[in-house]
C-alpha cells in the first residue's frame, strides 16, 4: 500500500478521531478552569518580535534534523542530500501531528527508501537508532538542567517523572545490547519471511551508531533550540522566570510528545507546562498562555506548513506519474 495513502486512511481513523477529541477534551477543561479573559488578555499583549524570534528559534532545528539524519544514513551507505532530508522529516513531523503513534516516523522511512536507498527496514533501523540519540540526549540534558533549576534537589514529583524516563532509556540500551551481542543468535528464531527484514533492521540500527561525537553534538543543538523556543515564548509575554527553569519546563514537556495516545501529545503537553510553571509559582493566566502559545508554534503551525509541504509534494508526484517531467530520474521527487 502506498503510505501517503494510508496516511489519508489514518488521519479519517475514528482512532485518529478518537485521540483528536481526547486531547480537545483536556485542553477545554484546561483552559475553562482558569480566567479566559485574563489569558486572552495575556496573549493579546504578547511581544510579536520576541514571539517571532521563537518561531525561527523553533524552525531552525529543522536543517541541523536533516544534517543529523544525513550523516546516520552515510553510515549505511546511502547518499542523500540534506535539504531534501529536512523536507521529509517535516513532512514526517506533521504525519505525526495527525496521527498517533508516531506514524511520521514509518511515512519517513518510506520516503526515504522511495527517494534514495532501497531498505525500508534498514531506513527504520536508522530511525529507531535517532530515537535512542534523542531520548539519551534528551535525558541528560532534563537532569542537568533539573539539577540545576532546583539547586541539586529535584522534588519528588519530577524525580519519578526522571525515574520513569531512566527505566525506558535502560530498556532501549538493553535491546541494543541484545541486538549488537545476541542479534544474529536471534535471527535463528524468527519465521523465515521475517528473518531478512531483521537483519536490514538491525544492521541499519547499529551501523548508524557512527560518528556519534557529531550526531551527539547536533542533537543536543536540537533540544536546546527547543528549550531555548520556549523561553522566547515566556519572555513575549513577560514571564518572570529563570533561564535553566525554562529550558528543564520545555525539555520535559518534550518527552510527552513521545505519547502514543495523541498526536504529538496533543492535550498532555499544555497540561504538564502548565502544571510544572504553577509549580515554579507562576500566574495561572500566563502558565495556560505560555503552553498555548508554546503550541502554536511546535504543534499547529506544523499542522499549517506541513499540510502545504506534503500537498505540494504530493502534487509533484502526480506530476511526475503523469508524464509531465520528461526526466525518467525518480530522484526527482520524493
Amino acid at each position: 500500500m502506498d503510505p501517503s495513502l494510508d496516511l489519508k486512511q489514518k488521519f479519517f481513523s475514528l482512532k485518529t478521531l478518537f485521540s483528536f477529541l481526547l486531547a480537545f477534551a483536556i485542553i477545554y477543561l484546561l483552559v475553562t478552569r482558569m480566567d479566559t479573559a485574563e489569558v486572552a488578555g495575556v496573549i493579546k499583549n504578547t511581544s510579536l518580535p520576541v514571539y517571532a524570534a521563537g518561531f525561527l528559534v523553533y524552525y531552525a532545528a529543522f536543517p541541523l534534523r536533516g544534517f543529523r539524519f544525513r550523516i546516520m544514513l552515510e553510515n549505511n551507505g546511502c547518499e542523500a542530500r540534506p535539504g531534501d532530508l529536512t523536507r521529509i522529516i517535516f513532512i514526517s513531523w506533521f504525519a505525526n501531528c495527525i496521527a498517533p503513534a508516531k506514524l511520521g516516523d514509518l511515512f519517513r522511512a518510506y520516503l526515504v527508501k522511495t527517494r534514495y536507498c532501497h531498505s525500508f527496514a534498514g531506513t527504520v533501523g536508522t530511525i529507531f537508532a535517532e530515537r535512542v540519540f534523542d531520548l539519551f540526549i534528551l535525558y541528560l540534558l532534563i537532569g542537568g538542567s533539573g539539577l540545576l533549576a532546583f539547586r541539586g534537589k529535584i522534588p519528588g514529583n519530577m524525580m519519578a517523572v526522571l525515574q520513569t524516563g531512566f527505566i525506558i532509556l535502560a530498556a532501549v540500551l538493553a535491546v541494543l545490547v541484545l541486538m549488537r551481542y545476541r542479534g544474529e543468535g536471534l535471527v535463528n528464531r524468527l519465521p523465515e519471511k521475517a528473518r531478512g527484514i531483521y537483519k536490514k533492521f538491525r544492521s541499519g540500527t547499529m551501523s548508524s551508531f557512527r560518528n556519534n561525537g557529531k550526531i551527539a553534538a547536533l542533537t543536543t543543538m536540537v533540544w536546546l533550540l527547543e528549550g531555548i523556543s520556549f523561553y522566547l515564548v515566556t519572555g513575549s509575554i513577560g514571564m518572570n522566570i529563570s533561564f535553566i527553569a525554562v529550558i528543564f519546563i520545555g525539555l520535559l514537556s518534550a518527552l510527552l510528545t513521545a505519547l502514543p495516545i495523541t498526536p504529538a501529545g496533543l492535550g498532555f503537553v499544555e497540561t504538564a507546562k502548565v502544571g510544572v510553571l504553577l509549580f515554579f509559582q507562576v500566574d495561572s493566566s500566563i502558565a495556560v498562555s505560555a503552553a498555548l502559545l508554546d503550541r502554536v508554534i511546535n504543534y499547529w503551525s506544523l499542522l499549517l506548513f506541513g499540510f502545504v509541504v506534503y500537498m505540494a509534494t504530493e502534487h509533484g508526484k502526480m506530476q511526475k506519474e503523469e508524464g509531465i517531467y520528461e526526466s525518467n530520474d525518480s530522484n526527482t521527487y520524493l
